[in-house]
């Protein structure tokens, strides 16, 4: 019996894109958020400037300020050394989860540990399905021969 791949894709602390995708916009919208960190906090750290909106609010508004708020829950949750912690744990709960892989997109620091399998994605060169559309393309038709 083959053996199946279970697991999550986009695993991660911190996005490589960090400057592109680092967060949830606050520019405009500082009154949204109630406690964003104040001048000389720790959690100060976890600001960043997006450069990246193909849509919505901030398309056309670039640079934005950003917040990643992942990232500092996972700071105030494991401390300074969160990355660490975070990909260790991320291993143990896979595994306790029932699932066996991790893929693409998954942060290098935690599948570089080599405790669990890493799937890369396969792109396919087939014929799109005319009329459909979405945000990453059209959609691909799998049943294409070619």
């Amino acid at each position: 019996m083959a053996s199946r791949s279970r697991g999550l894709s986009v695993l991660v602390p911190r996005h490589r894109l960090r400057r592109k995708l680092g967060g949830t916009g606050t520019t405009d919208r500082e009154r949204y958020f109630a406690r964003l960190p104040a001048d000389g906090d720790t959690l100060n750290q976890f600001f960043g400037t997006g450069t990246w909106a193909p849509h919505g609010y901030y398309y056309g508004r670039t640079p934005f300020t950003t917040y990643n708020h992942r990232r500092a829950n996972l700071w105030r949750k494991y401390g300074p050394d969160w990355e660490a912690d975070f990909s260790d744990v991320s291993h143990r709960r896979l595994r306790s989860w029932g699932m066996n892989t991790m893929a693409n997109w998954t942060d290098s620091g935690i599948y570089l540990l080599r405790r669990t399998p890493y799937v890369a994605a396969v792109r396919l060169e087939t014929a799109t399905i005319e009329g459909s559309e979405g945000y990453w393309g059209k959609f691909h038709d799998v049943f294409d021969p070619g």
